[in-house]
């Protein structure tokens, strides 16, 4: 008779263990294995499970990392799990399917965490720079993978170039002619670097002329382009003034044929006043900037000829202060100006056609007079096919030599 019973109560048990096992999910079949998955730190993938519920009713799921320090999992649809590495290294994830009345099941998989170090994109591999002049690079367009956090370094092997860095930008200034290989690194926050180098040249820019205005000789290459315009030095600034009244007197004095140029004037805008700089980027194309006390509360203007003076772009830039001495920095490309004040941004002008050539310059003077402390033109001729829009590397966000050296103050100042 205890034989009896025993056999009945091992068998009974066996017949509730497969009624569970039968009701509750299960994988689908060629789902129970899934390969190691490897990703990258703060890289995102998808892996598909599958299960299937002969018992019918729904299923939760459920994904657990056992480090999730390293592998973050959740969730995504259905019993798809989410993965995004957290740091290098290895753990395992499981996907759990649970059914109405508790039943569940499971299954692992290995995930792989890397961390790719920085690579050098070779997008700019050459590059050059005036002396007094300065360039940028973005770091974060010249190392990959994209959208990685990283840090940099920068350094240059030849002290005529002295590099910089604020955050991800790259600043490169010439000081003497010559050869620098700059060295440029990149590490992620996981201590994985890259490396790439960039050849740049450090030309001296041509010089066409400089006037500090310390004799009446400074009026010897000036000519007036009205008869009632007065040229005079007076206290080392060379005064424009017009005798007439309802115009502006006119000095001039040509410039050079070359292909990018260099223009600063140090000049003082006395209210009323106004200064004009005009030079003509090719024989049908001409423009002029205007720097004034004007009534419309702009106090710098861009105009181009079109058989009169037309408005291109105006601005009120507090940095053109009245009634004391601004410089004033004109840089022209082989496509268009870049214009700033005291070395501060003002304005940035494409051109419609990309040949130029300086002929002319003049300066504008009002009735009162309108002083200018220091003219200088540099530049240099032949090709600057470096600085054409079509051809400039990735990376650049604005042209190269940004800005020029702002020359020292005179005691006007």
């Amino acid at each position: 008779m205890p034989t009896t019973l025993l056999q009945l109560s091992v068998a009974t048990a066996v017949l509730v263990a497969l009624s569970c096992s039968s009701g509750g999910p299960t994988l689908c079949a060629g789902s129970e294995s899934i390969p190691q998955q490897t990703i990258d730190v703060d890289e995102t993938s998808t892996v598909e499970t599958c299960f299937e519920h002969s018992g019918g009713g729904t299923l939760s799921y459920s994904a657990f990392s056992a480090y999730s320090s390293i592998v973050e999992a959740s969730i995504s649809s259905g019993s798809d799990v989410a993965l995004r590495g957290a740091s290098p290294g290895q753990t395992t994830v499981t996907v759990t399917a649970t059914d109405d009345g508790g039943n569940s099941e499971s299954v692992e998989f290995q995930v792989l965490v890397t961390s790719e170090p920085p690579m050098f994109t070779g997008a700019v591999t050459a590059d050059a720079v005036g002396v007094g002049r300065f360039g940028t690079w973005d770091l974060y367009q010249l190392f990959e993978p994209a959208g990685k956090e990283m840090t940099f370094e920068a350094t240059s092997d030849f002290p005529g170039l002295i590099v910089g860095l604020t955050d991800s930008l790259a600043y490169f200034t010439g000081t003497s002619e010559g050869q620098a290989q700059v060295m440029l690194t990149a590490t992620n926050r996981h201590g994985g670097q890259g490396s790439g180098t960039i050849s740049v040249t450090v030309w001296t820019p041509e010089l066409v002329f400089v006037d500090e205005f310390d004799s009446d000789a400074s009026l010897d290459d000036w000519e007036t382009l009205n008869e009632d315009t007065e040229l005079t030095i007076v206290d080392e600034a060379l005064v424009v003034t017009f005798l007439g009244s309802g115009d502006y007197g006119i000095a001039a004095r040509s410039g050079e044929n070359v292909d990018e140029f260099y223009l600063d004037i140090t000049t003082r805008i006395e209210t009323g006043g106004l200064t004009g700089v005009i030079w003509l980027p090719s024989a049908d194309e001409r423009y002029r900037l205007l720097l004034g006390d004007f009534d419309d509360d702009a106090n710098w203007r861009v105009h181009r000829w079109d058989q009169e003076w037309m408005e291109v772009f105006e601005g009120n830039s507090p940095l053109v202060s009245l009634d004391q001495y601004r410089t004033y920095s004109i840089i022209l490309y082989d496509w268009g100006m870049h214009f700033l004040v005291d070395g501060q941004d003002a304005a940035l002008l494409i051109f419609r056609n990309l040949t130029t050539t300086m002929a002319d310059l003049w300066l504008i003077g009002s009735e009162d007079g309108t002083e200018y402390d220091r003219v200088q033109l540099s530049g240099r001729p032949g090709s600057t096919s470096d600085h054409d829009t079509a051809e400039r590397a990735p990376g650049r966000t604005l042209p190269h030599e940004l800005m020029i050296t702002v020359p020292p103050l005179s005691e006007h100042h």
